[in-house]
Parts: C-alpha cells; sequence; structure tokens
C-alpha cells in the first residue's frame, strides 16, 4: 500500500489573552477551512498576528480524529506572547479545501488510504501507484486505459503492420505498372502492357509499354461533310470548322454550289440548251440535263424550210439544184429496193410536202459531178431519145463507163456536196428493155449509166426521189 499522505492544516485562533483555554476542535477532512489575513490580529490591535497552535517546537499541534470531537478533552494550549507572521501582501482570502480521510499517526500527520481508479480501464496506472490490468498480446501496449494492438512497421515500406492493418499502400501512380509488395524488398513495380490513355485526344489504341504509356494510332476526323474543315486537337479530340469550299448539294440542275456554315448551299440554274433545235431540252435533279430527240420531219429551220428533224438532227431533207431547178431528197429513205418498190416509194413519199417521184435517166443524170462524159449534156448516149431500149446493151458507147472508181469529188462520190448516202448504183425510172427487165442506173461511185436488171431474182438498188421546184 502507498504510504499515508499527510496533510498539514491551520485552524485559526484569535488571542485574548496569552492561552487558549479550549480553541475550538480542526476536524480533519473538512470541505472548507477558510484563512482571512483580517481576522489574523490579535483584538487589542497590537499589530502582531496569532496563529494556529503550535509545540514548544513551533511546530503545528497535531490534528485530532473527526471521531473523537467531543469526546477528547482538548488540553489548554499555551502560545508566546505573540508570533511573527509574514504578512502577505494583497492578500485577501485563501481557501485551503482538503479532502482527508485517514488515520491520524503519532506525529500528527493523516494517513489517508488511496482508492485506486481502474473504472472503464483495463490497463494502465489506477492511481495509486499500481496497475489497473496488463495487456496479453505479442504486440499489445496499453492506450488511454485500452489494451489495443500496436503496429510493427520499423524499417517496412509496406506489408502486415501485426494488428490487421498495412504499413504503407504500393502505388507509383503509374497504370503501366503492376504494385506489389514483397516480405522481403518491399513495394515492387513491374512494367505490364495493359490499355492506357496517354491524354491525346487524336491518338486511340493507347498501350502500356516499358512502364510507358504508349500512344496508338491516330484517329481519322471525318464527319463525311465537305463543308467542314476536319482537324483534331489533341487537348480536346476532333474539330470541325466550317469553311468556304466549293461542294455539290447533289442536284445535278444547280452549277457553283458553295460551302457556308458548314452546308452546301445550291448554285444558279443549270441552262440546258445543246443547241439543237431536234432535241427538247430539260433537267433532272438526279441526271442533270437530258435532251430527248424530237419527232422526225418537225421543221428545224425558219430560214431554211427544207431542214427538218431526222433522228435528233436538223438536216436538210431536200436540195434544190441551181442548173437543173429539180429538187432532190438529200438522204435516201428505204435503203436497197426494187424497180417496182422504188416506183411506189417515191410517189408515196411526203417529206416537205408530196409530189416526189423515182427520177428518169436524164433527171438523174444531173446529179453527177467532175465525170464530164456521164454529166447531163455529155457524150454519154443514154438519154431521153436517144439509146434506151437495148437488148444487149449495144447503144451505151463506151463513154458511159463513166470515171476512175472512188475518185469524185465528194467523199468519193461523183455527186454534189448536198447529197448523203451510199454512193452506189441509183435507179431511175428509164427502162432499159422494151420487155420491162431492166432499167437504168446511175453508179456515183465511178460515175457510170448502166442497165441493170430487176426482179425478185436480182439485189436491189438505192432510190433517191426528185421533184419540181415549188
Amino acid at each position: 500500500m502507498e504510504a499515508p499522505r499527510r496533510y498539514l492544516a491551520v485552524v485559526v485562533f484569535v488571542l485574548t489573552s496569552g492561552c487558549l483555554e479550549k480553541p475550538a476542535p480542526w476536524v480533519p477532512g473538512a470541505s472548507d477551512v477558510e484563512v482571512k489575513s483580517d481576522e489574523l490580529r490579535s483584538a487589542d490591535g497590537a499589530g502582531e498576528v496569532v496563529g494556529p497552535p503550535l509545540d514548544g517546537n513551533g511546530e503545528l499541534v497535531a490534528p485530532v480524529d473527526a471521531a473523537d470531537v467531543g469526546q477528547q478533552d482538548i488540553p489548554e494550549i499555551c502560545l508566546p506572547d505573540s508570533v511573527d507572521v509574514p504578512d502577505i501582501p494583497n492578500a485577501t482570502e485563501v481557501e485551503v479545501k482538503p479532502d482527508l480521510s485517514g488515520d491520524v499517526s503519532a506525529d500528527g500527520e493523516v494517513d489517508v488510504e488511496c482508492i485506486p481508479d481502474c473504472d472503464g480501464k483495463e490497463c494502465g496506472d489506477n492511481g495509486c501507484g499500481g496497475e489497473c490490468g496488463e495487456c496479453q498480446g505479442e504486440q499489445e501496449g496499453c492506450v488511454g486505459g485500452v489494451c489495443v494492438c500496436l503496429p510493427i512497421c520499423e524499417e517496412k515500406e509496406c506489408g502486415d503492420d501485426g494488428c490487421g492493418g498495412s504499413c504503407g499502400e504500393c502505388d507509383d501512380g503509374n497504370p503501366c505498372t503492376d504494385d506489389s509488395c514483397d516480405p522481403t524488398a518491399g513495394c515492387v513495380y513491374e512494367n505490364n502492357a495493359l490499355p492506357c490513355d496517354d491524354s491525346n485526344w487524336c491518338t486511340d489504341g493507347d498501350k502500356c509499354g516499358g512502364g510507358l504509356c504508349l500512344s496508338g494510332v491516330s484517329i481519322v476526323c471525318d464527319d463525311n461533310n465537305v463543308c467542314t474543315s476536319d482537324t483534331c486537337v489533341p487537348a480536346v479530340g476532333c474539330v470541325w470548322v466550317s469553311n468556304n469550299n466549293p461542294c455539290e448539294d447533289d442536284d445535278k440542275c444547280t452549277s457553283g454550289d458553295f460551302c457556308l456554315d458548314g452546308n452546301c448551299i445550291p448554285g444558279a440554274e443549270v441552262v440546258c440548251d445543246d443547241g439543237n433545235p431536234c432535241t427538247d431540252d430539260s433537267c433532272s435533279p438526279a441526271v442533270g440535263c437530258a435532251y430527248t430527240n424530237l419527232p422526225d420531219g418537225i421543221q428545224c429551220s425558219l430560214e431554211s424550210p427544207q431542214d427538218v428533224c431526222a433522228d435528233g438532227q436538223c438536216v436538210s431533207v431536200w436540195w434544190k439544184d441551181s442548173k437543173s431547178k429539180l429538187v432532190w431528197q438529200i438522204t435516201p429513205t428505204g435503203g436497197a429496193m426494187q424497180w417496182d418498190t422504188a416506183n411506189t416509194h417515191c410517189s408515196g413519199l411526203s417529206l416537205d410536202g408530196s409530189g416526189w417521184r423515182l427520177p428518169s435517166i436524164d433527171e438523174l443524170r444531173t446529179l453527177i459531178r467532175a465525170c464530164p462524159a456521164t454529166e447531163s449534156g455529155g457524150t454519154c448516149n443514154v438519154q431521153d431519145g436517144g439509146c434506151i431500149y437495148q437488148e444487149d446493151y449495144s447503144c451505151a458507147d463506151a463513154s458511159c463507163g463513166g470515171c476512175a472508181s472512188g475518185a469524185g469529188p465528194a467523199n468519193g462520190c461523183y455527186w454534189p456536196d448536198e447529197m448523203q448516202g451510199d454512193c452506189d448504183p441509183y435507179w431511175s425510172s428509164t427502162p432499159s428493155h422494151k420487155g420491162g427487165c431492166c432499167a437504168w442506173c446511175v453508179d456515183f461511185f465511178a460515175g457510170t449509166v448502166k442497165g441493170f436488171a430487176h426482179g425478185t431474182q436480182t439485189a436491189g438498188r438505192h432510190v433517191r426521189c426528185v421533184r419540181d421546184a415549188l
């Protein structure tokens, strides 16, 4: 047990003479004993202060036990005439509040029993020099009266601290390393090959390598809009800025389309005009200009009434020979045919009017050019009123044989430049035999005048119709 604590207290006595007969007892354990400086003076006002009862050695008289108060005779206490007590500067009141319990020893000290204070405590000081309890765990220590596990992390940067916790986390802040703790080496950081982000919005598929985040492939910023300029900024990624470039609004009937505010604005309307009077000009947004042939035979020139449409082209269907004054069909129609069919074909032709016929041999020879012997009025004696009928073609002299083949002035043909078509033999309406088997023809390839048999057994010849000038 702790040694009894001893306390000294002062009981105030007011002297009226040199001795106190029976001073009031001092009660140990009293809650308050007040000592007031203005009450420590003698009644006669001599300025000498009297104090508590002292023995012959000047020591305080031992207190009596509270239990004996009223049961003991307190001896008469005589004190010196005066006791010098130092004046206490500016002291007005001193409170002494001892809480004393225990026995009074023979020397006047109070033995107080210490009561341990372990309420709510499982370990630590009990207030009386002892312990409230001992912590049993290997790493346990007492903290605030409670047994707790004390972590052991000396020279350890990670791993178990022995108390279910950790001495530290292994994290180097690098996503390209796998962080772990080795019981001996401590934190270990191993490179990995995981996907990562290089903080560049213009790359995709970034991947770790060598502990670094390696950039992937560059992304393609294409919004499929020709009216935006597509770029990539690492901090934000794809950026599309409106431009003023030419564009196509998918309408084939506009031209000069242009970009504005990211949109394609239609330009001017397309003028569909092929300059051909024999086509109908139109425009379709999906296709653009379209040119449709007008029906054949429509007049296509105000200046030249002989010009009409044929297969989408404005052609002169007839030509007037200024020498003979005859009007000729420019382009043969009907192809090669037999002689009797040729007569019917021309008489029924309706080409810028009627009045067409199959020409006589004299009329047909007026078309010959650059072969003088067979031209109209030439030495060839095959003509109306001359050598017409023959059984063996004997009346046709040698001059009717014409000129060199394919050497005519109009692309090898011996006729005017205005004529079109094949320059092989053409029928005349003049028979060459009385029996009606044959008829005269002009072969414009060589400028030749000769007779040909006709009928279903023979090949057909070409036809060029003629009429008189209107």
